[in-house]
């Protein structure tokens, strides 16, 4: 079974806790706000793909189209702040590591697909998670966003399972469960209620779904 990571192991980013936090670094770097949160939000893509590498890259790269040239320091807390928020970002839904549990106890083995930039797999090994799972693919290592098949086929690889008997688990946002079914997965929505949550093309599936984590322990035995 694989898991998404955001909007379904760990809730969605809040979209006004986002901005805050965007607003915060745009402060000590000197930048307008409103240009600034514009400019991250639209360099997002080069984050999830692993050509900005850092957060500091990122903001002196947002920065130099405002026409800005911020300091070494007020840089390095800006990407102090990025990286605090992100730290804040992971943690797991209440159900999740029972979830997982209730998996591994059945001896099957877990993945994790998710697009994401470099201060999550920089913080991995801190993740509650993370020894629960038994293979992670992030984005911004491989050079690539979901749905693109690799990412799917390569997560079966290193989970040593063909695609046909994987279920797919995530909250549909860039359009993942119309990927994973693209490879022969099965893909399952988790129904996603914040009305804040920061979702990116989120899909209208109409297919398989649940409402919570641990309903997910059902589809065990039917596949």
């Amino acid at each position: 079974m694989i898991f998404d990571l955001f909007g379904t192991l760990v809730p969605n980013l809040a979209r006004p806790e986002h901005e805050a936090v965007l607003g915060e670094m745009a402060r000590i770097l000197g930048a307008p706000p409103g240009p600034f949160i514009r400019g991250w939000m639209a360099t997002g893509p080069l984050r999830m793909v692993g050509q900005i590498r850092s957060p500091e890259d990122n903001a002196a790269a947002v920065c130099r189209d405002l026409g800005l040239t911020p300091s070494p320091q007020s840089l390095a807390g800006a990407g102090r702040i990025r990286r605090s928020y992100t730290e804040r970002s992971l943690q797991p839904r209440p159900d999740a590591a029972e979830t997982l549990q209730g998996i591994g106890a059945t001896g099957r083995r877990i993945g994790l697909l998710t697009d994401c930039s470099s201060e999550v797999p920089a913080r991995w090994t801190a993740f509650p998670l993370a020894p629960m799972i038994d293979a992670a693919v992030f984005s911004c290592v491989e050079g690539a966003c979901k749905p693109a098949p690799r990412l799917y086929e390569l997560a079966c690889n290193r989970l040593g399972v063909a695609s046909d008997t994987c279920v797919y688990v995530g909250d549909g946002g860039s359009r993942e469960l119309t990927g994973a079914a693209a490879v022969g997965m099965r893909p399952v929505l988790l129904v996603e209620t914040d009305p804040h949550a920061h979702q990116l093309e989120t899909e209208a599936w109409t297919g398989e779904r649940v409402a919570a984590l641990p309903e997910v322990l059902a589809l065990l035995d039917e596949r």
